[in-house]
């Protein structure tokens, strides 16, 4: 027979357990919600808010039979076994609901459409499992009061469920989804909540019936006006400063999955610390004068705080060196810079909402309709601060939005204040304006020597930048100077000068692998210079997909670089998910090109699943071509095999394309289609018709059939074997999410690993690619010349691989292989052209020996006998 005692700490386990299953299942559910209502600010918040309504629903609704009940252990054990049932039934409801709610939202849905359906299909599919949610805190208190006979339960319970918040964030986003995916993760978790509702009902719910009723001495049903609207805006003001602190830190941290766990955890272990010394330290007669001092601290500390995210920068960069970097030390100091912003604050807030809780507290309830208050309050955060506040601030302060945000936070905390007494009012006022007015902003933007900021918004989902740099030797149409585009500081997004040549490729390839299209379809647009390609290609109409609405604004300033292209009728950048405009849009496209997708990026992972793939399969009108580009230099070998695989999945007719010949920062495309192709011998004459046409190629070396097949890089066969049996990466289970951020956080570059084992197994063969020799003599020059290319293609990354290891002899005797293997094939020659007449100087032996061996390897091209007879004449 248990104790009082027994079953009092049998009660605070059980209720850190719930804890754990509820901030899990949260996890879980917005991210397979994200893959239907996509990942927009709007969806991502509505998905939230929906999860906070049914909490207060559920809170509201059962405060008052939950407290008037004799049988309060029955109760909470219910509404456990209703929160664990539903949650199962969510395995199935969510991804149905998933596939109506493109549909219903369309391609550009209006603001009001938009919100309502992100709100309101989330918020009926979990209401069961939410509104029980909302219920467990009122029952398990009165279980434990009438168990304890003390009516002081509220800050230790409140601390317990939210510490076992903080376990269950920790433990869903490393251990239990990557291990098991979704489904598995919501069937752990579901039988947590039934070990909760049986241990409850064999322990503390026994002869609850004959307990006395709930002391009274900590009610407080006076002022229940102030205490409701204390608990709606602190509510919407803790849970504003926490995502308005997150978004500037997105442009320090790695903005991983694993970034955004972190931080959610230190502000619960936080506010689970506040609500567990409130319990044990707050005298039993604490009233508004605590409350005061709590909301004057608050407001002090939104002034703090900003200066520590003004150094965020320095903070977790420190961090990072002095734990050792890579994932570990990278996952700490974003603990470190979190624990710095979140830990003080979230302590008080903690505090605070325990002790409008206890006051709140009478024997008709009080204590569920005050949680639901704040809870709807915590939901209308983000809409009020982020959608409405910020973006009014940012527009006609520009820099200065999240700044002028988070004072007015700290103006909003002091002005809850039910005691005003001028002595202590007027110096937090004063330090808040100091803050509003000092000439620092939290936008974070680090620029190279002679880089110039031209351009900045901050946004709901980022901060986007446009940077220039002069250039001494202008090499593109951008006249002497380089633009960048950047998201969040960190993610660049293409830009003009060198990159360009890479941008065009990445449209031209798959473009010219289809024999006409008339209608192309870019995921990710970027600066637009991808895209732009299609207005060379002649009655090519082209839809651009991209997320983040500010790159869409600034997209203008590289005009230039795409010879303004967009300002064509036959192209259209729209600005949305990509997987939901893929779901909602019937259209078929003739090309589909997805761009480069930073797979550590927490959201891209879901853009390399099988089911995206196979969606995008089903927009493909006959003959057409899915190229997905991967950035190789991105992605540790493990993660590489999982995408492959996966692509392989939904189109088991894959080539493999190299975009460029280059060793640090190589690209691979993926481009597969309904049915295996063999392109005549003729193929690029009768794609290369229109003169435009023929001379944007001629700018990106893709000119000649030779050229456009030389990329060719590994065939089906090539790439499974290569793959081999790696897991593939599913909705359900979205094992490149998680597996991706390892190389972000070592700040390594995969590129030449994976290039160099990616050669090392493929073996194209030019003959598969283009029609059989049969076919006549033009067909089988095509495939011998070919072959020849991708010979001297290879020999040339092996060489530079040589090279950068410091085996300079080896390098060489590999580029003059390369010459030899093929005329089409420049690079190798151009390279030993220019380090002859380099070294020149200082190794005239070296320079002779190289331009010999140049001349030798390839006769017919007179610019190594030139050089040699203009830098040796006179000796």
């Amino acid at each position: 027979m248990w104790n009082a005692s027994g079953k009092t700490a049998t009660i605070y386990v059980m209720f850190f357990l719930s804890g754990i299953a509820g901030l899990g299942y949260e996890i879980v559910w917005v991210r397979m919600f994200a893959v239907g209502l996509g990942h927009e600010y709007p969806s991502l918040l509505a998905v939230v808010a929906a999860f906070f309504g049914g909490f207060a629903i559920g809170a509201w609704c059962f405060d008052t039979v939950v407290s008037r009940t004799r049988f309060p252990g029955r109760w909470y054990a219910a509404l456990e076994v209703a929160i664990g049932g539903w949650a199962l039934v969510t395995m199935a409801a969510i991804p149905w609901a998933n596939g109506l709610v493109a549909e219903f939202t369309g391609v550009t849905p209006s603001a009001l459409r938009h919100w309502g359906i992100a709100f309101m299909v989330p918020l009926l599919t979990l209401l069961p499992a939410t509104a029980a949610m909302g219920a467990t805190l009122s029952a398990i208190d009165r279980l434990c009061c009438r168990l304890r006979q003390d009516g002081r339960s509220v800050g230790v319970l409140y601390a317990v469920n939210t510490l076992g918040a903080v376990s269950g964030v920790l433990l869903s986003t490393f251990v239990l989804i990557p291990a098991w995916g979704y489904r598995w993760t919501l069937t752990i978790l579901a039988a947590v909540n039934f070990l909760c509702a049986a241990t409850v009902l064999a322990g503390p719910a026994r002869g609850e019936a004959v307990r006395g009723e709930v002391p009274l001495e900590a009610g407080s049903p006076h002022r229940p006006m102030y205490l409701w609207t204390a608990a709606w805006v602190t509510g919407m003001l803790g849970i504003g400063y926490e995502m308005l602190a997150v978004r500037v830190m997105a442009q320090v941290l790695e903005n991983t999955i694993f970034s955004f766990a972190v931080a959610l955890s230190v502000y619960l272990l936080g506010t689970a610390a506040g609500a567990a010394l409130y319990q044990r330290f707050a005298p039993r007669d604490a009233g508004d004068q605590l409350l005061t001092r709590l909301f004057h601290a608050l407001a002090v500390l939104c002034a703090l705080e900003t200066l520590v995210l003004w150094n965020s920068r320095q903070i977790y960069e420190l961090a990072r060196l002095f734990l050792g970097g890579g994932m570990a030390g990278s996952v700490g100091a974003e603990f470190v810079l979190a624990a710095i912003v979140f830990l003080l604050p979230t302590f008080l807030m903690g505090a605070t909402l325990s002790h409008l809780l206890q006051s709140a507290r009478h024997a008709r309830g009080g204590l569920g309709k005050l949680l639901a208050l704040n809870t709807l309050g915590a939901s209308s955060g983000p809409l009020v601060c982020m959608v409405l506040v910020l973006p009014f601030l940012a527009t006609r302060f520009p820099l200065m939005g999240s700044k002028f945000t988070l004072v007015l936070i700290g103006y909003g905390y002091l002005l809850l204040s039910p005691q005003i007494r001028f002595g202590q009012f007027l110096p937090v006022v004063l330090l808040l304006a100091v803050v509003l007015l000092a000439p620092f902003s939290l936008f974070i933007v680090e620029r190279e020597a002679g880089e110039e900021l031209i351009a900045a918004r901050e946004g709901l989902l980022a901060t986007v930048t446009v940077t220039e740099q002069k250039v001494e030797d202008p090499s593109s149409t951008a006249a002497g100077r380089r633009l960048v585009l950047k998201v969040n500081n960190k993610f660049r997004m293409g830009g003009s000068g060198r990159g360009e040549f890479a941008d065009r490729r990445r449209g031209h390839i798959p473009l010219l692998l289809h024999p006409n299209p008339k209608r192309a379809l870019f995921l990710g647009s970027g600066t637009g210079v991808t895209m732009s390609t299609a207005a060379s290609h002649q009655g090519l109409a082209a839809d651009g997909v991209e997320l983040i609405p500010e790159v869409v604004e600034l997209m203008r300033y590289f005009d230039d670089v795409n010879a303004h292209a967009f300002d064509s009728e036959l192209l259209t950048v729209w600005n949305a998910d990509a997987r939901r405009y893929i779901r909602a849009n019937r259209s078929q496209y003739d090309v589909v090109v997805a761009d480069l997708f930073h797979p550590s990026r927490d959201g891209a992972g879901s853009l390399y699943t099988v089911e995206h793939f196979r969606a995008v399969r089903t927009r493909l009108a006959a003959g057409g071509v899915f190229c997905q580009w991967l950035p190789l230099f991105q992605l540790d070998p493990e993660v590489l095999k999982i995408i492959i695989r996966s692509y392989l999945e939904a189109f088991p007719d894959t080539r493999g394309y190299l975009c460029y010949f280059n060793v640090e920062t190589p690209m691979l495309g993926l481009v597969g289609q309904l049915q295996t192709t063999r392109y005549p011998a003729n193929w690029q004459q009768e794609r290369l018709r229109s003169a435009a046409l023929r001379s944007a190629l001629k700018e990106t070396g893709l000119d000649g059939a030779v050229h456009l097949f030389g990329c060719y890089l590994a065939s089906a066969g090539d790439l499974a074997r290569f793959a081999g049996r790696v897991p593939v990466n599913t909705d359900d289970k979205p094992v490149v999410t998680f597996l991706a951020p390892r190389l972000a956080y070592a700040r390594e570059m995969g590129g030449r690993k994976n290039l160099e084992t990616l050669l090392a197994a493929s073996s194209p063969a030019a003959g598969d690619l283009i029609g059989d020799a049969a076919s006549g003599p033009d067909a089988a020059g095509l495939v011998a010349r070919v072959s020849g290319y991708i010979t001297a293609r290879d020999l040339y990354l092996q060489a530079f691989f040589s090279w950068n290891d410091g085996q300079r002899e080896v390098a060489v005797k590999l580029f003059v292989r390369s010459v030899r293997a093929s005329s089409d094939f420049v690079p190798a020659y151009d390279f030993l052209r220019d380090l002859a007449e380099s070294v020149a100087t200082d190794n005239p032996q070296e320079a002779r020996r190289v331009l010999t061996s140049l001349a030798e390897a390839n006769p017919a091209r007179p610019d190594a006998r030139a050089l040699l007879e203009r830098l040796f004449e006179k000796r």
